[in-house]
């Protein structure tokens, strides 16, 4: 009985946010910023990568 009323209250949570277009701008704007910090990040993990398979195969 709990889950149905939880759902419930969830589904219509997610209706109003849905319905202000203000929250679902700031909403897309974080997931754009937390998308851009990731490729930042992935993009430096792969140099730092990079650089290593550089060394090695310069000592080797």
């Amino acid at each position: 009985m709990r889950q149905n009323s939880d759902a419930s209250l969830l589904a219509s949570r997610v209706a109003e946010f849905k319905s202000d277009p203000e929250k679902l701008r700031q909403a897309s704007e974080f997931v754009d910023e937390l998308i851009q910090q990731a490729k930042r990040e992935a993009e430096l993990k792969q140099k730092e990568k990079d650089r290593s398979n550089i060394e090695i195969m310069i000592v080797n």
